[in-house]
């Protein structure tokens, strides 16, 4: 894997947290403890996975300035 490859990785590992925390959410409604903890813990690990992927891009590579203007830099920001 290159190092422009990691915002694709950083973007589907912050996906697939959410997913994890929204089966968690549900879990918890439908009263399943069990299945609530291993989804949280999923994603805790998922998302440590994003942050040290991230901070590595970032130490590799630099700050990014967004290159658009206007409306569309207004609406990123």
């Amino acid at each position: 894997m290159t190092v422009e490859q990691l915002p694709t990785l950083n973007a589907c590992l912050n996906a697939a947290a959410a997913a994890l925390m929204t089966a968690a959410y549900v879990f918890i409604r439908l009263g399943m403890p069990r299945a609530h903890m291993r989804a949280m813990l999923c994603a805790v690990a998922i998302s440590s996975l994003f942050l040290a992927s991230y901070l590595f891009y970032h130490w590799q590579v630099g700050a990014t300035a967004f290159p658009g203007t206007g409306a569309l830099r207004l609406a990123y920001f």
